[in-house]
């Protein structure tokens, strides 16, 4: 009979917590008169964000939107600025 493998379980791997990210929301929509929708969403990766987003968007902007942009939100400490 073979014996079973133990687990050690006196140093188990920590669970790691993802830091949220702040990611950058951009929906066009509106027709005839096009707008965008905006937000700022807090997630732990692009997946939590996209499901997020989905989850808070105003049924006026779902039935008529044509055109999604999800990205990192930088701080405008981050940002790059052409010197001229």
């Amino acid at each position: 009979m073979l014996a079973s493998p133990s687990r050690d379980t006196s140093n188990p791997t920590p669970t790691r917590t993802p830091t949220p990210m702040k990611f950058h929301l951009t929906v066009r929509w509106g027709h005839p008169r096009t707008r965008y929708h905006q937000q700022t969403l807090d997630a732990p990766d692009l997946r939590e964000a996209l499901t997020q987003a989905a989850a808070s968007l105003p049924d006026e902007v779902v039935s008529t939107a044509d055109l999604a942009e999800i990205r990192p939100a930088q701080s405008p400490e981050g940002r790059e600025y052409l010197e001229g």
